[in-house]
């Protein structure tokens, strides 16, 4: 699935048993210790020398050569045709969210891709650039395709599939969560205690290198985090569901997260009274102003527009003193948005 983007079911009773003859040579022992499995070579040779790819060529195996070697070797050989292409496809489906051939794990003669010489173009750039998968990401991500807008000139069915628009997909859980954290600062840990071995994982550790599926939480389980039963990409769910809409609107958690960003900002750290009766001093608008620019670029990344900021500066300063309710507001407003939440 990983290195061919083809699965299992969808091969012949005949290829399967071809493919299998590459792992026929592995043994496996219990030990003393609970779960413990050791995974070794069995050093002796196949009944017949002779071997068959899944794409029907044919190899030897020396008596004293591991057949998973030679696996591995046809495998990555620039002539692998569907190796390269498999490669080059997934690389376009983490950019765009959408494959050539997509699913990207699901390569078969009914699911052509939607643009064969531009696959065949990118197969043949990535062995020209030695799997230099830095080269094949900038040849993409400098093409007209991912450079286009998310906003489609004309609505129409298959603008998606055949990329006539950039695609908007929501941000994944893994990432959302990290995103979290460090704008919130928020102390997460992740914790798998049963069964054995216990796992404890740090605060600042970053959610998208969790390498143990076990290992979870109610957040990523909310916003699809893929379970890892079948390693389909399908097992992902990126879609939107009211649960997330309820979490982000109106949970504890977001509502405590918000009300620290604010109050830590220097704009809305409590004056004395006499200030207060005096209304909004002139340092207080510039640190409101200020305020305003830096939520805009750490949620969006951009400044706000004109509008945006004639709009949001009336309300923060339209009262005696600046509102923590109204700048609370805001925050949990741009979290909101489409533009946070998704890739566009």
């Amino acid at each position: 699935q990983t290195f061919l983007g083809s699965r299992p079911d969808a091969w012949s009773p005949e290829q399967q048993n071809n493919f299998a003859v590459f792992f026929s040579r592995i043994g496996y022992k219990e030990t003393a210790q609970w779960k413990e499995e050791i995974v070794y070579r069995i050093r002796k040779a196949l009944d017949s020398g002779e071997v068959i790819f899944p794409d029907g060529t044919k190899g030897t195996v020396k008596p004293d050569q591991d057949p998973r070697q030679v696996l591995a070797d046809w495998l990555v050989s620039p002539q692998n045709k569907q190796f390269n292409q498999n490669i080059a496809n997934r690389v376009w489906y983490w950019l765009f969210g959408f494959g050539l051939v997509n699913e990207p794990d699901d390569f078969r003669k009914e699911n052509p891709p939607v643009h064969p010489q531009l696959l065949d173009y990118l197969a043949e750039e990535l062995v020209r650039q030695k799997y230099d998968l830095k080269k094949l990401y900038r040849v993409i991500l400098n093409s007209s395709a991912y450079q286009q807008s998310s906003i489609p000139r004309k609505k129409q069915s298959g603008d998606i599939e055949y990329f006539a628009s950039y695609p908007v997909r929501r941000i994944e859980a893994e990432v959302l969560q990290d995103i979290f954290i460090k704008i919130f600062d928020l102390p997460i840990t992740y914790i798998y205690e049963v069964p054995e071995p216990f796992t404890y994982i740090r605060p600042r550790f970053k959610t998208i290198t969790l390498s143990d599926s076990g290992i979870s939480s109610s957040f990523l389980e909310m916003f699809g985090r893929a379970s890892r039963d079948t390693g389909f990409e399908s097992d992902r769910n990126n879609g939107i569901t009211e649960s997330q809409e309820l979490f982000l609107i109106n949970s504890t958690e977001i509502n405590n997260w918000v009300s620290r960003y604010v109050q830590r900002h220097p704009a809305f750290v409590p004056g004395n009274r006499a200030q207060q009766r005096r209304g909004i001093s002139e340092e207080q608008r510039e640190a409101i102003k200020k305020f305003v620019n830096e939520s805009w670029l750490t949620f969006l990344s951009r400044y706000p527009s004109q509008e945006e900021n004639k709009v949001i500066l009336e309300e923060l300063m339209s009262a005696d003193k600046p509102g923590i309710q109204r700048a609370q507001d805001l925050i949990w407003a741009l979290l909101n948005t489409k533009e946070f939440l998704c890739r566009h």
